[in-house]
């Protein structure tokens, strides 16, 4: 396969057995009917190198961020696989997944694929000794039972029907392997603005096709209806939870961030706080996102 023209070089290393890909896989053009939505903007660029974990913004400032850091948190709290394993984040733009799953679980071999290149050569630069791949969640170009856990975080919400992507994700993990499936979710906060205004309000009226809640209604699809065909495909649902309930907390960001700057233990209750509504049955369905761990049965 011939590299695009600006692709990093192809990661010297010793086959494997267990190598899901090819190693000669590069970063390619995404395919012509979706490339337009993913281009080398400059504006992408300096989006993606700013967004991501920093530790500061997490301790010491409240603000956009810490919400953001908070989903990556949670998501990476979820995951509980260890040893040598093979993890696969599909959309995984800039890497910061990726990233902090290195961070517990630095023997594992790591894999990103994404259709946009600028998101995956950043995330080469962030993560050298992982492998980054372009290709259309929907056919995957993996063999079977490749993978010990595959990542899916809002990610089907921007495709007009993601049961392909669903398939290839069930198709690729291993038996006794993890799926990770995170989506935006009707939190609290917009309930509340349908029950005064009668008017629903998307994440991202653009470019999401669907979102998830608890019921099903406009564009809204509900968790059921979400979880029935990966339980069909041999899946079984290990656990659930909501994510990122005090967002409407932003809107005070300018006080809140006099009162927590350089106060650890403020923001740590605030996290810790957002955890627990997560996990509560009832409360859990009414979180920003909504967060599915499943295991693939032996």
């Amino acid at each position: 396969m011939k590299p695009s023209a600006g692709a990093h070089a192809p990661v010297q290393r010793r086959a494997n057995a267990r190598d899901p890909i090819p190693l000669s896989l590069q970063i390619e053009d995404p395919p012509p009917r979706v490339a337009g939505r993913f281009n080398d903007r400059s504006s992408d660029r300096e989006y993606y190198k700013s967004t991501g974990l920093q530790e500061d913004d997490y301790q010491f400032h409240f603000n956009e961020d810490y919400f953001f850091n908070h989903r990556i948190r949670e998501i990476v709290k979820a995951w509980t696989g260890r040893g040598r394993i093979s993890l696969l984040d599909v959309g995984c733009g800039n890497g910061v997944l990726l990233d902090q799953i290195r961070r517990i679980q630095p023997e594992a071999s790591l894999f990103g694929t994404d259709l946009a290149k600028i998101r995956l050569r950043l995330a080469g630069e962030r993560l050298p000794a992982a492998h980054f791949f372009s290709s259309d969640a929907g056919c995957l170009p993996c063999a079977g039972w490749s993978f010990d856990g595959i990542f899916l975080t809002e990610v089907i919400e921007h495709m007009p029907d993601p049961g392909p992507a669903l398939a290839e994700a069930c198709r690729t993990v291993r038996a006794g392997g993890t799926l990770v499936l995170s989506v935006p979710s009707l939190d609290w906060y917009r309930c509340l603005r349908i029950l005064a205004r009668l008017k629903v309000r998307y994440l991202d009226e653009r470019e999401h096709f669907r979102e998830y809640g608890w019921i099903a209604m406009g564009r809204f699809v509900s968790f059921s209806e979400l979880v029935r065909p990966i339980e069909a495909g041999g899946f079984r649902l290990k656990t659930r939870r909501g994510v990122c309930f005090l967002l409407p907390l932003v809107l005070f960001k300018r006080p809140l961030n006099r009162l927590t700057t350089g106060k650890r233990r403020i923001l740590f209750l605030i996290h810790a706080l957002d955890s627990l509504l997560g996990r509560i049955p009832g409360i859990r369905n009414f979180g920003l996102y909504h967060l599915f761990i499943f295991v693939k049965e032996k």
